[in-house]
């Protein structure tokens, strides 16, 4: 990367259903102001569910991926890359090749981080850039081959923390046959999510009436309840009920794959795999007994540039000397 002598910084998020990056130049009181937000779909685990392998046509988009993104990196003069990856690479078989070619190919070191560490760093990310007071709130993120939830509150952090295996991208591969998505699929979605979450969540002791919803599955499910009222507000910080969003589940409900790529407010990629998500989110806001939900846009690549500009604020005066 082209070396400036201000301090940008970029942070790669490596999903299962996309490729995110957040650019930014850090100011001197760890705060930063945006540059550029990238999304790049990339389909990377589709069929792992079954396979546990990613593709080779996968594998192809993803590499495409990182290389528009790195060549616009480059035009924005970042100095600083960190390259993280979640629930795909940490489960395929060939994820250990794939992250060897990215190293070889970019000469970025790729780190893929656990379930349990996405939650932490995504909760950073919801308690930095939303004012949610002073009381407990739960952050759910529905990602495409995990969901993490974390519970705490802004001052003292993330005190419990779950990484479940019920993203969009999985459940729509182990359990979706039919368009629009049949009855008994969709009774059997909910079931797999309740059954993950009564497995390995305490419900006494993790409800809270306040929700962070973010991931693609939460800021669609916004966008089209924004679309419904015809709103036109931003997405990060946007509020929904409970019900609102139970009321958006049941409007999407029934459409094909077709149709719901002609629902204002569902990106054309992510049409596939949003009933499972939307089931998914459904189901953790019941568990969680949550009334309200406040939509975080930002979540793990947030995270990860805050954690990348305090590593490097704290590294410049060794540097300077």
């Amino acid at each position: 990367m082209n070396q400036t002598s201000s301090l940008r910084l970029a942070a790669i998020d490596i999903g299962t259903h996309s490729v995110r990056c957040m650019v930014a130049e850090a100011q001197p009181d760890g705060s930063y102001q945006l540059l550029d937000d990238i999304r790049v779909s990339t389909a990377l685990g589709k069929d792992i569910a079954l396979s546990r392998k990613i593709s080779p046509e996968a594998r192809q988009r993803l590499m495409t991926a990182l290389r528009r993104i790195i060549t616009t990196l480059e035009s924005l003069n970042v100095s600083t890359v960190s390259l993280t990856a979640t629930s795909a690479l940490r489960t395929a078989k060939n994820g250990n090749s794939i992250k060897a070619e990215i190293q070889r190919v970019f000469g970025v070191d790729l780190k893929r981080i656990s379930g349990d560490e996405e939650a932490l760093i995504v909760f950073e990310s919801a308690a930095y850039s939303l004012d949610l007071g002073a009381g407990r709130f739960a952050v759910a993120d529905i990602g495409g081959g995990s969901v993490e939830i974390s519970l705490g509150t802004a001052d003292a952090g993330a005190v419990q923390v779950f990484s479940l295996d019920i993203g969009a991208v999985y459940l729509t591969d182990r359990i979706v046959r039919s368009d629009p998505v049949c009855k008994d699929e969709w009774h059997e979605i909910a079931k797999t999510v309740r059954t993950a979450l009564t497995k390995n969540l305490e419900k006494g002791s993790v409800q809270t009436p306040l929700l962070v919803g973010t991931g693609g599955t939460f800021t669609t499910l916004a966008a089209v309840h924004m679309a419904l009222q015809s709103r036109k507000n931003h997405l990060h910080g946007y509020e929904m009920k409970a019900v609102d969003l139970e009321k958006t589940s049941m409007f999407l409900s029934g459409k094909t794959t077709a149709e719901l790529k002609k629902t204002a407010g569902i990106p054309y990629d992510r049409a596939e795999i949003v009933p499972a998500g939307t089931s998914a989110a459904i189901e953790i806001i019941r568990f969680l007994g949550a009334k309200r939900i406040v939509i975080c846009d930002r979540g793990l690549r947030e995270g990860l540039l805050l954690r990348l500009i305090r590593k490097n604020l704290q590294a410049m005066p060794a540097q300077a000397g």
